[in-house]
């Protein structure tokens, strides 16, 4: 892939939702895996090492993480990980973020004339290789935006995406509501373009009132679309996905996936 592709992984948020917990999430053990070096054993398995993973394997060696100020033990984890000692991890932090938009756009200055790929820390998906699927659509066809899509029966804590047998997004409804299934995007693929109107979508939602309800990135790509961007999902029909963001999905992934 392009040296010009950056990896961005947002983990600034406080997982509310997941209750007490003895680390940050993202560096909450989801599994195993075989490493070779100095711990050849099987070794303990985070979200956060399946989406660095993700992005090794797809030649993305530059990536930022993005973490609150209280979130230090990210980073410190990370240093301790022979695994991915052949990447360049940048670290910036951003101090009560009010939503995503603002994470994803705190290191704005070092990825803006670059292409961006984003995966989120705590979506646990198969097969990892999707990257490489959405980067070969991009290069081909050149849209604003490429995103890789699920089917999921979670319209209550997902995204819903509507798209045309070509591909070609139509909407993206950030959790429309429960009983509401389809596609769900959990990764992307976005051009300066794109990054140019999340900085400035970033920047509109300080003025939010604060009884607001929550924005998502899915707004910032549906008011791309309304915009007139080129939006072209990448289906994995047969693949899957779990958000481990509470308490019941990361018990049902313990349960079918370790």
């Amino acid at each position: 892939m392009t040296q010009k592709l950056t990896g961005i992984i947002p983990a600034a948020g406080k997982a509310t939702r997941l209750g007490p917990l003895p680390c940050s999430k993202e560096i909450l053990p989801v599994g195993f895996i075989e490493q070779t070096g100095k711990y050849p054993d099987l070794q303990l398995l985070t979200g956060l090492d399946h989406s660095l993973i993700a992005f090794s394997e797809a030649g993305i060696k530059s990536v930022h993480i993005v973490i609150s100020p209280e979130k230090l033990d990210i980073p410190n984890y990370l240093s301790n990980r022979e695994l991915h000692d052949n990447m360049d991890l940048q670290f910036s932090t951003v101090r009560n973020s009010p939503n995503i938009l603002v994470s994803l756009a705190t290191p704005f200055k070092h990825y803006q004339k670059h292409d961006v790929a984003l995966l989120f820390p705590d979506i646990i998906f198969e097969p990892r290789n999707l990257l490489q699927s959405l980067w070969e659509v991009f290069s081909a066809k050149q849209p604003d935006i490429v995103l890789g899509l699920f089917p999921t029966k979670r319209g209550d804590k997902m995204d819903i995406v509507s798209f045309s047998p070509d591909g070609q997004v139509k909407s993206v409804l950030p959790k429309p509501g429960p009983e509401i299934e389809g596609h769900t995007w959990i990764a992307a693929i976005w051009n300066p373009r794109f990054s140019i109107l999340l900085d400035q979508e970033a920047k509109n939602s300080h003025a939010r009132p604060h009884d607001a309800t929550e924005i998502f990135i899915g707004d910032v790509v549906q008011t791309a679309i309304l915009k007139g961007f080129s939006v072209i999902g990448v289906p994995f029909t047969d693949g899957w996905c779990i958000d481990l963001g509470t308490t019941s999905d990361l018990r049902k992934y313990w349960q079918t996936r370790c």
